[in-house]
This record gives structure tokens, sequence and C-alpha cells, in this order.
């Protein structure tokens, strides 16, 4: 596929210098969205400080502008893309320099501290923060439960571009643009998706060109979900300790000649901008950490771990045996102790069986009757019940379910059912206390 003809695509450094200047100077007050694009990084485990390799930004500061050199077909070529591939990368990063690193010209990101750690690495200190719409996006509705806050994820939902669901066009995400069956082993395509790495998407020519007009996108999109969220901020009032009198009193009065408002907008321009550049500047600079004392609080707190599996296990076999052997980290297996003979939240579903055979590592050498002359098996079998005995039905009330109705184990749940910390041993204590007490009563008495 062809680059768009709305994308003007900068990858050389003459053109560099050109697009850079229209931005310094013709279009200088506007606001820009940028985005960036990372090679060799992993998301899940890496951070942005100090890892990856740019290959490519967008920019996009409205519909009405052009980059290009004339007109394609009558097409405004209002989207920026920059290729950080080629042979002159380093000129044409700093051709844009002058751009990121302006304190007066406003650029807004999404998710700012990725791009802006992406771009430091590439030696561009980014300036002039004009906003982040996450930040915004979580201002404006701080409970979007199921729905979550990507860029894909807000601009993809009508309520927050303010616009009919006939007329949205939200980012797609890139799995579903260049995602590809895995190749099973027999040569045909199997039911895994597998995504190219972004560097294979941006050089083959198969996909570069739908590459680009998802990258040069994600910036249009940005834009546009700053600007309608903008405009929602602009229409809430803020009150509380939040708004700032001295600041409420700068704006401008109403129509009707009342006071300024002091609105959610000016509170996230006064407040919650600052912020937001401040945790990016302590993410850069970074926090001073003692390597070998953390290395050392490791292996006393996977000590300390094993110990208190230990405990616990040693605590359920008195009432279950099995429980010896059990997996402590095991939700089934925990649910079994726990609400055994439970219902589940669907009545067509069932019950948590009152007891059941799990396999579980044979750590301890274990051989079946009869089998002794015979190396261990691997795994062996135990059974689990509920804490009330075999055949017995739990007696907590399950207060918490998992998503398809069985009663959940997760960490929430058990610190409820095990209380407060200490006060079953300060209760049994008070009990011992009280016994004694009465003992003592019942000596003097005789």
């Amino acid at each position: 596929p062809e680059v768009p003809a709305d994308v003007y695509v900068v990858r050389d450094a003459t053109q560099a210098a050109r697009v850079a200047a229209m931005l310094c100077h013709l279009y200088r007050d506007r606001y820009f969205a940028c985005d960036t694009e990372v090679a060799d990084i992993d998301v899940k485990a890496e951070s942005p400080v100090a890892h990856g390799r740019l290959i490519c930004f967008s920019v996009f500061c409205g519909p009405d502008t052009h980059f290009g050199l004339g007109t394609a077909n009558g097409t405004r070529q209002n989207k920026l893309w920059v290729d950080l591939l080629g042979g002159d990368r380093e000129a044409i990063l700093e051709s844009f320099r002058g751009f990121f690193e302006d304190p007066e010209i406003m650029k807004v990101w999404h998710n700012y501290g990725f791009d802006r750690h992406a771009m430091a690495h590439a030696g561009v200190a980014c300036r002039g923060f004009g906003g982040d719409t996450l930040h915004m996006a979580r201002l404006w509705d701080s409970a979007r439960k199921g729905k979550g806050y990507s860029l894909e994820a807000l601009t993809s939902d009508p309520v927050v571009m303010g616009v009919p669901k006939s007329e949205l066009r939200g980012k797609t995400s890139m799995k579903q643009l260049f995602g590809r069956p895995n190749i099973k082993k027999d040569g045909t395509p199997g039911k895994l998706v597998v995504l190219p790495g972004v560097e294979e998407l941006q050089t083959d020519e198969a996909t570069y060109g739908k590459w680009v007009e998802y990258a040069a996108y994600d910036a249009e999109s940005t834009w546009r979900l700053m600007r309608e969220l903008e405009r929602k901020l602009r229409s809430m009032g803020c009150e509380g300790d939040g708004a700032d009198p001295v600041a409420a009193s700068t704006l401008p009065p109403t129509a009707a000649g009342a006071p300024g408002v002091f609105t959610m907008w000016d509170f996230y321009v006064n407040f919650w901008r600052p912020f937001g550049e401040l945790l990016t500047d302590m993410e850069q600079e970074g926090v001073l950490v003692d390597n070998g004392h953390l290395a050392a609080m490791e292996k006393v707190a996977g000590e300390q771990q094993k110990e208190a599996e230990a405990s616990f296990r040693r605590w359920a076999a008195q009432r279950v045996p099995g429980a010896a052997h059990m997996n402590v980290g095991s939700g089934p297996q925990i649910r079994q102790l726990l609400f055994a003979g439970a219902p589940n939240r669907r009545p067509d579903q069932g019950t948590v069986e009152v007891s059941r055979v799990f396999k579980v590592p044979n750590s301890i050498g274990y051989k079946e009757p009869g089998k002794e002359s015979k190396p261990p098996k691997k795994n062996m079998d135990i059974e689990l019940y509920g804490l009330w005995g075999r055949g017995a039905p739990s007696r907590f009330q399950v207060e918490q379910f998992t998503p398809t109705g069985w009663p959940a184990v997760g960490t929430p749940v058990l610190r409820s059912l095990a209380g407060k910390p200490g006060a079953a041993k300060k209760a049994i204590e008070a009990l011992d206390g009280r016994r004694h007490d009465a003992a003592a009563a019942a000596a003097a008495a005789a």
C-alpha cells in the first residue's frame, strides 16, 4: 500500500530543515500533537528511560496545515511523519531539535513519559509540555472501568470524542492492522496471532504505507482527543481545595459580566500539567538505590516467603493432611480448602467440589504402594477438601466472585478472612487472661 496522500514524509536532512522551520515559525502558536515509535524495547519489562531506539516520529497541528510542496491531487499534507532509519538520522534529529526543545512551543502527547524518554535517549531534551491526553482523560473521568485510557480505547468512544459513532474514526491497534497467524510445523496458519517487529513494519515494502498511515494517525488522533478533552474540562467547574482563588481571579469575565469561573481545564493547566512534567523529570533523574542491599533483602524476603508457605501448610495439614504438599500459590487448591461446597454465582455451574484430587510435584520421592522398586513419579496425587473435614461444606461466606462465578481467593479476600493482623493473638491472650483470673478467684474463694 502507498503512503496516504495527506501525509508528508521526511526522509532526508533537506526536507527536515524546511519542515522544522515551518513548525518553529509558520505554525509555532499552535498545539502540536506528537508521537514516537520505538524499536528494541520490551515495554512490559523495560523502562523507556535509556532503553529502546527511536525509529520515527509524527506531528499533527490541525487539518488546515500543509507541509508539502504543492498539493497532490488537491490534498493538503497536514500530517507529518519523519523516518529515522535512513543515513540522515542524526542530521534530521538536529533539524527538529529546536522545535522539540523550545519551551514556548506547546507539544501534546499521549503518555508523555514514554515519548519524552524515547526522545531523550535519542539525544533530544523535550520542552514545551502542552499536555498529556492520558492525564486529561483521567481528570475528566477517573472511573472508566473496563474501558481503559489507551489512545485506542479513548478515541474509539463516541462519548469521549463527542461525535456520533457513525462519524468516529478511532485509533486501530497494531495487532489488528499488522497481526499475522503463526505458521505451524506443517506449514498451515495457526490460531495464534503474532506481531512483526516495528522496524520490520517500517522497512518492509508490503507494510510500509500502512505503517506510515498508522504512525501519522496516532498524532492526529491525539490532537483531536486533546481538543475534545480541553472542551470538556473547560465546561466543568472546579470546586474545593484545588481551586486557586488567585488563578481564578485572573480568568476573563463571562459574557454576562460575571467573574471568571475556575474550571477543570484551569486546574489541569495550573496544577496537573506541571506535576506531569515533574514526574517525568523524576523518572529521567532516577532514584539512587543500593543494589547490593536490594539483592540481600530479596534473598531474605525469599526465605521468609518459603517459611510463611511452610507455616501455612503445617497449619492446614492439621485439618487436611494432603495440604502438607499443596501449592499455596494455586487458586483452585486454596479455593478447595476455603470454599469446599460453595455454589457458583451461576446456578447452572454447580458448586465447588467437597473433595478433589490434585496433582502436585513429587518433591518427597513418594512411591505408590506396590511400586517401591520403581523410580518415583514426577508428580503425585493429593486429596484436598474443606477445613471443616471431608464431606463438610465451608462455613465461610463468599464475598467476592471471579468473572466465571467461582469464589474468589485473591489477596483482598484472604486478607479479609485473616482479619486484622495480631487481632486473633490478642483475643487468645485476653481469653487466657480471663481464665487465669477466674481460676485465681476460685482458688481464693476456696
